[in-house]
């Protein structure tokens, strides 16, 4: 039986903390062991046993040097690394974004150079949602690190 809880019920005191606290459920009814922590929630595992869960900020993740997380919300972070020897290379990236590409950044690998960075790196072409077309001028013979954020 299902009671419809309504202004004029809690007027006429139909319900009152004896009520309440006599229809409550303690953790052990529910089938959950512990009390956990702040910042977790419970968790039906399905068949009836709650589990206390942390939320995580990402979704889906590959932590390698051409990765990409997927946090919670929509928001996807993509990064990697390219050495081609060449002036103009096009960055596949490591999954699609859904959306929209909204920016690109690049940044040129000087290991032992003591003169400070002389090149210019950064996307030449306008990102898709799968690839962009990074250029360097001055010196192409070493690698770039790139990122990639969207939706």
């Amino acid at each position: 039986m299902t009671t419809k809880i309504t202004q004029e019920v809690l007027e006429d005191g139909a319900i009152t903390e004896a009520k309440l606290a006599s229809n409550s459920v303690n953790a052990e009814q529910l089938n959950v062991s512990g009390n956990g922590i702040a910042g977790q929630f419970l968790a039906s595992d399905g068949d009836g046993t709650m589990t206390w869960t942390t939320p995580s900020a990402t979704s889906a993740q590959s932590l390698t040097q051409n990765g990409y997380a997927t946090l919670n919300g929509g928001l996807i972070i993509q990064w990697g690394y390219n050495n081609d020897n060449t002036n103009s290379v096009t960055i596949t990236f490591p999954i699609p974004f859904p959306n929209a590409c909204l920016n690109v950044m690049a940044t040129p690998e000087k290991i032992g150079d003591t003169n400070g960075i002389g090149d210019t790196i950064g996307p030449s072409s306008k990102p898709t949602t799968t690839q962009v077309t990074i250029s360097a001028v001055n010196d192409s013979s070493r690698g770039f690190y790139w990122q990639a954020i969207g939706y």
